[in-house]
């Protein structure tokens, strides 16, 4: 399986495109079942736990939870960083996925959530339930991986 990472630029009609950035080849069966395969994934394609500021990034995937698409939708500061369901929700329809996972690092290693985070993920878990593009799981990664679906946060 060929896993594609995207982002978004404008056609010649000034419309917003994808365009693929970088590919990497996975195991044909690889599903995205478990924080720790995520995880793997993300550090394959983004290597998060190294960057020294905030980068949040979305999975697109299939019914099957197999990768379709995957974006960085936003980079921040040492300490935050702003994310909207706009952005990632265009990326999600963009590339059809049936599902999302979303991702962000603590460049400080400590991966428990902070307000933000915990309100970040209640508004997209709203949003996803009205569009009808499933959130999967929300993730922070640094020292270890956070998970909410895991940790029952999602519901």
């Amino acid at each position: 399986m060929n896993i594609r990472k995207y982002v978004l630029e404008f056609n010649e009609e000034r419309l917003p495109a994808m365009v693929c950035e970088n590919s990497y080849d996975y195991e044909e069966a690889t599903m995205l079942n478990s924080p720790a395969v995520i995880a793997e994934m993300l550090e394959t394609c983004f290597r998060l736990k190294q960057k020294v500021e905030e980068h949040i990034v979305v999975i697109g995937v299939n019914k099957r939870l197999q990768p379709v698409a995957i974006f960085e939708v936003s980079h921040g500061g040492s300490s935050h960083c702003q994310i909207s369901p706009k952005e990632l929700f265009t990326r999600a329809l963009m590339c059809g996925a049936s599902g999302i996972i979303i991702a962000h690092n603590h460049p400080s290693g400590n991966t428990l959530p902070s307000s933000s985070d915990v309100n970040t993920a209640k508004r997209i878990k709203l949003a996803s339930e009205i569009i009808g593009i499933d959130l999967i799981d929300f993730l922070i990664v640094g020292n270890d991986t956070y998970s909410f679906q895991e940790r029952e946060e999602l519901r």
